[in-house]
């Protein structure tokens, strides 16, 4: 009688294989990500920017620099109001926000009807505002923005905003290299046309 041997079926472990691979592979990756990447930034050339040295300016003083010129184009009309022992006069309007102090008067109790000159009571105001920019922020930038109606005239804002400048400077010795108008055409959102003067200081 003829015997018949059965032998178990051999396993097949393939699958061990392809989890091996796996493995390897992502250590070959955490290798490439890791070490050496950290690699590749130590050996990286930096480079300075010379103009910054030849004027004594560290590459971080000038950012901050460039930072602070490019506030003026964040300047908010809307700002919370705020309030000043020595400005009683009921005509001001003063707001502030971490960047700016703005003082605010309008145009037709500033100015004579139609025109850039003061009215009576027009220097009394500039005065209380400048003696207050003098006291509390004597070395800081001041703009002059004025939002009159350019159907009067294509030129009074321009022309009132000017006249404000010079008082300031004249009456309340600030320093005139502190002291600038707004140019038409900077990218600077005005409110509508409420015809008032604007005065922003840049803390």
């Amino acid at each position: 009688m003829a015997e018949l041997h059965v032998q178990p079926k051999r396993k097949n472990y393939w699958w061990l294989w392809i989890i091996l691979i796996i493995i390897i592979i992502g250590a070959i990756y955490y290798y490439v990500n890791y070490y050496h990447k950290d690699k590749v930034v130590e050996n990286t050339t930096t480079f300075v920017d010379s103009s910054n040295e030849q004027n004594n300016v560290s590459p971080d003083t000038a950012k901050l620099a460039l930072a602070g010129a490019n506030l003026w184009n964040q300047v908010d009309f809307n700002s919370p109001d705020t309030t000043f022992n020595e400005i009683s006069d009921s005509h001001i309007t003063v707001k502030s926000n971490a960047h700016f102090i703005i003082y605010s008067v309008p145009d037709q109790t500033l100015f004579e009807i139609n025109k850039s000159n003061f009215s009576s009571d027009g220097t009394k105001i500039l005065t209380q505002v400048g003696e207050s920019i003098a006291k509390s922020f004597d070395s800081a930038d001041v703009r002059i923005f004025d939002n009159s109606d350019s159907t009067v005239s294509e030129n009074l804002a321009s022309q009132r905003a000017k006249a404000v400048s010079d008082y300031l400077v004249n009456s309340s010795k600030l320093n005139k290299n502190h002291v600038s108008v707004y140019q038409t055409g900077e990218p600077i959102t005005l409110p509508e046309q409420t015809n008032r003067d604007f005065i922003v200081v840049k803390r």
